[in-house]
């Protein structure tokens, strides 16, 4: 388990941002909010300072670079999703 401490999280709900912990356990979030409850073996990272969007997911990719590697493939693989 790993422990994020006193991060300024910002959960992207339209409420403000807070100071708080976020636990993650197994690879996924368990728990957000204050003064969490460390359980043994957990890794603890201090966040002071930091801004944790818990929430969030990297969507960022150049999904273009097929296109300019292959480019009549890339248009077979458009019409057939137009389809």
């Amino acid at each position: 388990m790993i422990l994020f401490r006193h991060a300024q999280i910002y959960g992207g709900t339209g409420q403000k941002s807070f100071l708080g912990d976020v636990l993650v356990r197994n690879d996924r979030i368990a728990e957000v909010g204050q003064n969490l409850e460390v359980p043994e073996d957990t890794e603890i990272l201090e966040a002071d300072g930091k801004l944790l969007c818990p929430a969030f997911i990297d969507i960022h990719r150049h999904a273009d670079v097929q296109t300019r590697i292959f480019p009549a493939e890339a248009n077979l693989r458009v019409a057939f999703d137009a389809a």
